[in-house]
């Protein structure tokens, strides 16, 4: 359990410095951008990308905030556990013929799939001419 609990304190230990040359590298380069606009008129086309990235990055992470608030982050483990147990007891009910009767069904499915491949090789062949 105690390595359980150091986890997140690792991951902060990682994740600010990272986070912060990451900030610095894009603070920097923002900045000359903005006096490239100001000392350059023909700088100004690039001030509807830029807002545009701005805008968008700004809106996905205010969704991850959210979502992170909303717990959504927790246990990202259990979607996956609870469809696997879901499926084993929808065979449970469905009977030891389910996939008996699954795979008779599929075959004649297969068989005319063959059949329209086939068709449409035969199609193509005399189109080509």
């Amino acid at each position: 359990m105690a390595v359980r609990s150091r986890t997140p304190w690792i991951t902060w230990i990682f994740a600010i410095p990272v986070l912060g040359f990451s900030l610095l590298g894009f603070g920097n380069k923002f900045l000359e951008f903005i006096q490239t606009f100001r000392n350059d008129p023909d700088g100004v086309f690039a001030i509807t990308p830029v807002m545009n990235y701005l805008f968008a990055s700004a809106g996905f992470f205010c969704l991850m905030v959210w979502a992170g608030m909303q717990g959504m982050f927790k246990d990202i483990e259990h979607p996956k556990i609870s469809m696997l147990e879901m499926e084993d007891e929808l065979n449970r009910q469905e009977g030891p013929g389910h996939l008996i009767r699954s795979i008779t069904c599929a075959v004649p499915a297969l068989k005319s799939s063959q059949r329209v491949a086939e068709a449409q090789g035969t199609f193509d062949a005399t189109r080509s001419r």
